[in-house]
């Protein structure tokens, strides 16, 4: 974790360009911390757990590097690290994202209106996961949020759908 040179992703001066947004998600080196963390954890290493976290959010911001359908295990990692707190931090910050993309998504009209159907049915995916994820870990009030919103959002794209 000490030895490889991260560069300046954290640089909110630096352009991260598609293909090295690209390469860290084939890579999936958020994923790898997580799963990292995780075996650490599950060794009684939780100071190196939560310090593999740390790092990883500190090399690769959310800010530069916005989550991505490749990042589940590594948010899931705080909740199975015990770090419930911040596993919902986490968690809510995505949905939040997801739920204005999707706003702007549903609120498009006429030619533009079916223009992002990929985007609505995999933000409505990611939100499913997001809830399972928290109701496993049984953060109930957050799942049910979630669930909520899932709920509403694909109400919406199969009401979308049937008319085209």
């Amino acid at each position: 974790m000490h030895v490889f040179k991260w560069g300046n992703l954290q640089d909110e001066n630096i352009y991260i360009d598609e293909t090295t947004h690209r390469t860290i998600k084939i890579l999936k080196i958020r994923e790898n911390f997580g799963h990292l963390a995780t075996a650490l954890y599950k060794e009684n290493k939780k100071d190196s757990a939560q310090a593999v976290l740390a790092r990883c959010e500190k090399f690769l911001p959310v800010k530069q590097l916005p989550y991505s359908i490749y990042d589940f295990v590594f948010i899931e990692a705080f909740y199975k690290t015990q770090n419930n707190e911040k596993g919902d931090e986490l968690i809510t910050k995505y949905s939040n994202t997801l739920l204005k993309e999707l706003d702007y998504y549903f609120n498009q009209e006429g030619k533009f209106k079916a223009m992002f159907s990929n985007e609505k049915q995999t933000n409505i995916a990611i939100l499913r996961e997001l809830t399972r994820i928290t109701n496993k870990n049984k953060r109930m009030d957050l799942s049910r949020q979630l669930e909520e919103d899932f709920s509403k959002y694909y109400a919406l794209l199969v009401g979308n759908n049937q008319g085209l």
